[in-house]
């Protein structure tokens, strides 16, 4: 069981994610069970048992997926579809969805590759799908409304905080991972912070977001 930093606010997409993973496994009777972790190794969803530690497992496939796509970048074979790792007691599949998270599959010995590579990358899409759904006005002014809120309470017109913190105060409908795996407001969070005067700044490990008057 994996404990969220604000359960309250990622619960729906929690429960989406670890359906979509109950899925993927009772689709494929040579699947163990399935996780999906953040680029920076933080486990969001699992179907794993207690005997797995999900910490050490996010932490492992981050690793894993950042050396395969150097790897891979370095010797010019192209763009990463997946890592495969066999062993004598099982594999372990690693594959990348588009909107940045890590898809993570355990198997039996000798599994049928073919279908499960298959449902492996419909997951990837649905998980995608489920992060890049379209947000409303009202989500990204309670946003906006929020960023307000904290300058008044602490009497300052500049937030700087580091930006792993991101999802402490934000809703994850609004966050994205950048290609240095630290998670940003998504374009249209921005883009509408900036048509009323805030102005957001994002520099290597933190992010400062200013208020300016007319």
């Amino acid at each position: 069981m994996i404990n969220h930093p604000n359960p309250q606010k990622f619960h729906g997409l929690l429960t989406a994610l670890t359906d979509c993973l109950k899925k993927l496994v009772s689709n494929n009777a040579d699947v163990i069970g399935a996780a999906i972790v953040s680029l920076e190794g933080m486990p969001i969803a699992s179907t794993f048992s207690k005997d797995i530690d999900d910490a050490l497992l996010g932490a492992m496939m981050a690793a894993v997926q950042s050396f395969a796509e150097r790897s891979v970048r370095q010797l010019s074979r192209g763009a990463l579809k997946s890592v495969l790792i066999e062993a004598n007691e099982g594999n372990i599949l690693i594959s990348k969805a588009e909107n940045g998270t890590i898809l993570c599959v355990l198997t039996k010995p000798e599994p049928s590759l073919g279908m499960i590579l298959l449902n492996v990358q419909s997951t990837c899409n649905e998980v995608s799908k489920m992060y890049a759904r379209e947000l409303s006005t009202e989500e990204i002014e309670r946003a906006y409304r929020k960023i307000l809120l904290i300058m008044k309470e602490n009497n300052t017109s500049r937030l700087s905080l580091e930006r792993t913190r991101l999802p402490e105060f934000f809703e994850s409908n609004l966050l994205t991972n950048n290609q240095d795996g630290l998670p940003s407001f998504k374009l249209e969070v921005d883009l509408y912070l900036k048509e009323n005067q805030v102005n957001v700044f994002y520099d290597k490990q933190k992010v400062s977001i200013q208020k300016f008057d007319n």
